[in-house]
């Protein structure tokens, strides 16, 4: 089987927007699911796919980046985090002064999401405006 070739920008599109879309999906099912066997069974199709998505990008030949093309990567990292640490001290707010008492599991997914989703959009324009 001839592994298949992974550009930078189809290896940003498949691990961080549509890994990040995925766990901000989740988080939000999460949210509204209730023990909802329906909505419940959406949220493990879209973890199953995710998971497919992360081993086709783990399969493939990845595409060797040059020099700006890591800083870019390492500075949309960093942003992706700092969205992340803001919306988990957002959501801390939220949640002591309303006592929603939601668990981590929807917070985590919704973290993640944010977080993988403004890397993914960062790195994109970054690369974008470099060019």
């Amino acid at each position: 089987m001839k592994r298949p070739e992974i550009n930078l920008d189809k290896h940003n599109l498949l691990y961080y927007i549509c890994v990040g879309g995925g766990w901000l999906l989740v988080g939000l099912l999460d949210i509204f699911s209730n023990d909802n066997i329906i909505l419940l069974s959406i949220s493990a199709c879209i973890n199953a796919l995710m998971t497919m998505v992360l081993l086709y990008g783990l399969i493939g030949k990845r595409e060797t980046g040059d020099e700006m093309t890591i800083k870019y990567h390492e500075r949309a990292m960093s942003e992706g985090f700092y969205f992340i640490t803001c919306l988990c001290l957002i959501l801390l707010c939220v949640d002591n002064i309303f006592k929603l008492n939601v668990s981590f599991q929807v917070y985590g997914h919704l973290m993640l999401g944010v977080g993988f989703l403004v890397t993914g959009f960062k790195f994109h324009q970054l690369e974008k405006d470099g060019e």
